[in-house]
């Protein structure tokens, strides 16, 4: 009782049991939460007949065999009693603290070891400079560079840049970013172990806020097939628009709601606006003549339907 209620509160219970001795409970907390309670009974069992008679009667013992052995007991001083209670509590609060750290590396366990299966299972390349040496790295980012793992760890990372000029660019715009928003994002490039070139997204930030000395956390994300697509994709826009260009008549591309994509320089000719001004647009929404508008409507519903 005396440990439920002591629980249930958060807070010290003293009671006088039906023996006729107290029980002094206390919780136990970890992290601010109650987790148990632990107790002591103090105090000298009952002499008097009328209350021996009521427990022997209650718990079916014999009247002779309970005073025989109150009379045996020997009362403690008020400070044994006071020394015994502070015990309790001390004791209640190295259980709290061993529970509290026993929770912690548990936790600290669990994380660890989801961190672990990230860093294998992450598809980028992950790792930890200090002072700008590779101190550790996934498989990843061995598959990004061309080197194994023991060939990455205390290795300079200046060996895995394109050139001296590009780490040094890469390292000033780091610290810059960094500064002003606690983490950096920069596109660069690698060179591998075989000497070929691949474009990273390279994304840092320090390890611990506090203390830079520990280093930064990295990951490298290999945007070649990237890149070249946005080539491609530059190299055929440009393509497309010097075809354009060379067309006599205007070349116009909508959207199936009317509005411009695109519009060849030349329709300023037979316009007077700009071709931007058209992009994004309905000919409505540019102010065509209510005719030349359900013309377009038309052409554009023959089209898409």
């Amino acid at each position: 009782e005396a440990s439920k209620r002591c629980m249930e509160t958060g807070a010290p219970v003293d009671i006088a049991c039906q023996g006729g001795i107290h029980v002094y409970a206390v919780p136990i907390f970890a992290s601010r939460a109650v987790v148990g309670a632990i107790n002591a009974g103090y105090g000298a069992p009952p002499r008097d007949q009328e209350t021996l008679e009521s427990l022997a009667a209650q718990y079916q013992t014999p009247v002779e065999q309970l005073r025989a052995l109150a009379e045996r007991y020997e009362s403690r001083p008020p400070y044994i009693i006071e020394l015994a209670r502070q015990r309790v509590e001390s004791s209640a609060r190295l259980i709290g603290e061993i529970v509290s750290r026993r929770r912690a590396e548990e936790a600290l366990r669990q994380s660890e070891t989801q961190l672990r299966s990230i860093f294998r299972a992450a598809p980028v390349g992950i790792g930890l400079a200090v002072n700008r040496v590779l101190w550790t790295a996934n498989r990843h980012l061995g598959e990004i560079t061309g080197y194994s793992r023991e060939e990455i760890i205390g290795m300079p990372a200046q060996q895995i840049y394109g050139s001296p000029a590009e780490y040094e660019r890469v390292g000033r715009l780091v610290e810059a970013q960094i500064a002003q928003r606690g983490a950096a994002s920069v596109q660069t490039r690698f060179r591998r172990k075989d000497n070929t070139v691949v474009d990273v997204l390279l994304n840092s930030a320090l390890l611990d806020p506090d203390d830079p000395s520990r280093g930064k956390t990295f990951t490298a994300m290999d945007i070649s097939q990237h890149k070249q697509m946005e080539t491609a994709v530059r190299k055929g826009e440009e393509l497309y628009r010097t075809l354009v260009e060379g067309l006599p008549d205007v070349v116009q591309h909508l959207d199936r709601e009317g509005r411009h994509i695109f519009a060849s320089e030349n329709i300023a000719q037979a316009t007077g606006r700009p071709a931007r001004e058209f992009v994004g647009k309905t000919h409505r929404e540019m102010g065509f003549p209510e005719e030349e508008c359900r013309f377009w409507d038309q052409a554009l519903a023959r089209v898409v339907r």
